[in-house]
C-alpha cells in the first residue's frame, strides 16, 4: 500500500518535505522511520512518527496503528546543535581529527554529510564556524578535539605527557611531538616547560634521546629498533595479529619474509646521500592540507548531488578510495563511493546489478553532467566510472551494494555463496576497509603517499604489473608495524626491501576476522597479502597481479638521483 510521510524538522520550521512510500501492513513504525531517514539523508536519531498528532510506538506495526492506503503521517526530526555536537564528540573520543577526517568519519557513521546535517539545522555557516561556537569542542591548526576542562598541567607533568605520546607513536620529529602535545592536553609544551621543546627534551636524558635533525625517542627505543623487529601487531586502536612463529602466515602464527625476520632486520643504506628532509619536501609537493580539503569538499558535493538526484532507496553512503582513506596525491585522486541500498537481495547478484547500474548511470548522465563538471560517465563491469574535470582530475567509481546490516552478517552471507559470487560483493566491506587505512598514524599515510608517487613515476609494461593502491597501502602498513622506522627515509628503505622480496610475502591480518573465517584455499597461495577486512580476498592473487616487475624496480630504483 502507498502512504505519505510529511517530514518536519523542529530545528528549522521552513524545512517541510512530503514523500510517498510503498509499505506493507506488517512493517513496523521503526522500519518506516529508518527508511525515511535513509532516503532523506537525516543523520539525527531522535525521530517521532505521528498519526493525527499522536506518536506511534516503534515496535507497533502499521496495521495495528490504523495506517492504511493513502494515510498521511508526520515524521518529526529533533535536530539541535547540542545533538550534532555530541555526535562530533563521540567521533573524537578515540583521537583528535582534522576537519576533513571528521567529515568523512561522520558520513561513515551517520550516512550523511556534515553539510547536510548543518542544512537540516538551518545553520548557514561552515563546519569550522559551527565548531567555533561550541564550548565543548576546540579547533587549532585545522584539528578538532573535545575541549578539556582541566588544562592546569604542572611543569613536571610535561615529562609524563611527552612519554605517553612517544609510547603511542614511537620516534617522531620534535615539531610533530609539540603539535600532538597541544592537541592532547590543550596547552602548548613550551608554555609549560618555559623553554624550547628541543632544549627541554635534551635535558631529560633519563627519559628521552634527541638525535638527527630534530628527532626524539624514548630512552632505549633506538637500541630496541636496532634489534630484530617484534612480533606483528596492529596499529594503535585497531588491534592486531598475534606474534610470529611456525609455518602459517603472519597474523596466524607464521614467519615473516626475508628482510623482515627476527634474524635479518631490514637495514637502511647509510651511504645513500639523501636525508629525511628530502622525503618530507617531496611529500609536501604531492600532498598538502589545502589540496586535501579541496578534493574532499568536491567529493562531498558530488556525492550529495548524486544522492539527491538518484531514484535509489539509499540506506547510507561510504566514501572510500584514496580520498576516503586520506592517501591521495596530486595527479592520482580516486574516490570509491558505495551506495548501500535497502531491499536488494543478498544473492543472485547478476540478476539485478547490471540493469541497476545502467539505470543509475542514465540518471547521472542526464542531470549531473553540467552542474558537477562531469566529463564522462561509463558503466564498467562492477561500477559506474565517473571522470570529473578540474585542476586535479578526479576519478569517482560508484558502486551499488545491498545493506547487510552488520559486518558479521556480511561475512556470514558471503560464506554461503560460491567463490565467483563472493567477488561481486567486495564493495560491501568498503567501510571497514577504508577505516583500516584512514586510522593509521600520519607517518604511515605519508609513506603510502610517497610510494604511490614512486609507482606513478615508473613505466609498467602491463595492467597486471602495476601494483594497486590497496596493495601498496597494505605493504606500507605491514612494513611500518614490523620495523618501526625512525623517519621517512628509513620507512621507504624498509618498504622497498619488502617489495623487492614480494613473492615471498605471507601476511594475514586479524583485526576484523579470525583464522576460521579465512577461505582455506587462500592460505596456500604465494605471495599472500590478505585483505584485512575481507577474508575471501588475496590482494596479491596471481590472477590479478604479477610481482616480477615490482620486485626488480624496488631493488634497483631510488626516489632521488
Amino acid at each position: 500500500m502507498k502512504i505519505r510521510v510529511n517530514l518536519k524538522v523542529k530545528a528549522n520550521s521552513e524545512v517541510e518535505t512530503s514523500i510517498e512510500l510503498i509499505v506493507r501492513p506488517s512493517d513496523t513504525v521503526a522500519s518506516i522511520k529508518q527508511k525515511v531517514a535513509g532516503a532523506q539523508l537525516i543523520p539525527f536519531p531522535e525521530l517521532s512518527l505521528l498519526l493525527d498528532g499522536n506518536v506511534l510506538a516503534d515496535e507497533a506495526k502499521l496495521a495495528a496503528s490504523r495506517v492504511g492506503e493513502g494515510t498521511s503521517l508526520t515524521l518529526e526530526v529533533k535536530a539541535t546543535e547540542a545533538s550534532l555536537t555530541q555526535q562530533f564528540a563521540d567521533l573524537l573520543q578515540a583521537r583528535d581529527l582534522s576537519s576533513d577526517e571528521l567529515g568523512l568519519m561522520y558520513c561513515y557513521k551517520h550516512g550523511a554529510s556534515i553539510n547536510q546535517a548543518l542544512k537540516i539545522l538551518g545553520f548557514e555557516g561552515k563546519l569550522l564556524e559551527f565548531i567555533a561556537k561550541q564550548k565543548s569542542l576546540t579547533i587549532e591548526n585545522g584539528t578538532v578535539s573535545v575541549a578539556r576542562t582541566d588544562t592546569s598541567l604542572k611543569p613536571f607533568s610535561a615529562v609524563e605527557g611527552v612519554e605517553e605520546i612517544l609510547k603511542a607513536h614511537g620516534s617522531m620529529e620534535i615539531k610533530e611531538l609539540s603539535a600532538k602535545f597541544t592537541q592532547k592536553f590543550g596547552v602548548n609544551l613550551s608554555s609549560i616547560v618555559g623553554t624550547r621543546p628541543g632544549e627541554f627534551l635534551a635535558k631529560e636524558k633519563e627519559k628521552f634521546v634527541v638525535y638527527g635533525r630534530g628527532m626524539v625517542s624514548l630512552q632505549g627505543a633506538q637500541k630496541k629498533r636496532d634489534l630484530s623487529p617484534p612480533g606483528l601487531e596492529g596499529p594503535p586502536g585497531l588491534g592486531g595479529p598475534p606474534g610470529l612463529g611456525g609455518d602459517a602466515p603472519p597474523g596466524l602464527g607464521g614467519s615473516a619474509p626475508p628482510g623482515l625476520s627476527r634474524k635479518m632486520p631490514i637495514q637502511v643504506d647509510e651511504d645513500y646521500p639523501i636525508d629525511n628532509h628530502k622525503f618530507l619536501e617531496l611529500h609536501d609537493r604531492v600532498h598538502s592540507q589545502s589540496f586535501n580539503s579541496q578534493v574532499v569538499q568536491r567529493v562531498n558535493d558530488i556525492v550529495g548531488v548524486l544522492s539527491d538526484t538518484a531514484f535509489l532507496d539509499i540506506d547510507h553512503v561510504v566514501i572510500g578510495g584514496s580520498v576516503g582513506k586520506g592517501t591521495m596525491i596530486s595527479g592520482n585522486v580516486v574516490a570509491n563511493v558505495v551506495l548501500f541500498l535497502c531491499g536488494l537481495p543478498f544473492q543472485n547478484h547478476r540478476s539485478w546489478h547490471d540493469s541497476l547500474l545502467k539505470a543509475t548511470a542514465g540518471v547521472i548522465g542526464q542531470d549531473a553532467l553540467a552542474t558537477l563538471g562531469i566529463e564522462s560517465v561509463q558503466v564498467a563491469a562492477d561500477c559506474i566510472q565517473i571522470t570529473v574535470q578540474g585542476q586535479d582530475p578526479l576519478s569517482l567509481n560508484l558502486f551499488l551494494s545491498p545493506c547487510f546490516g552488520s559486518y558479521q552478517k556480511t561475512i556470514q552471507s558471503l560464506k554461503e555463496q560460491n567463490a565467483d559470487d563472493r567477488q561481486s560483493y567486495a564493495s560491501a566491506f568498503a567501510k571497514e576497509g577504508t577505516q583500516f587505512v584512514a586510522r593509521q598514524p600520519s607517518t604511515i599515510k605519508m609513506t603510502i603517499r610517497l610510494v604511490k608517487w614512486w609507482r606513478d613515476q615508473q613505466e609498467w609494461y602491463g595492467r597486471l604489473s602495476r601494483p594497486s593502491d590497496e596493495l601498496l597501502e597494505l605493504c606500507a602498513i605491514y612494513s611500518a608495524v614490523q620495523t618501526k622506522p625512525a623517519d621517512q627515509k628509513e620507512a621507504i628503505a624498509n618498504l622497498m626491501s619488502l617489495l623487492s622480496r614480494f613473492e615471498q610475502v605471507k601476511v594475514v591480518w586479524s583485526n576484523y576476522y579470525s583464522k576460521e573465517d579465512v577461505w582455506t584455499p587462500l592460505l596456500q597461495q604465494r605471495p599472500l597479502l590478505m585483505d584485512p577486512t575481507n577474508p575471501f580476498v588475496n590482494v596479491a592473487d596471481s590472477e590479478t597481479f604479477d610481482p616480477a616487475e615490482l620486485m626488480v624496480l624496488a631493488k634497483c630504483t631510488r626516489f632521488f638521483w
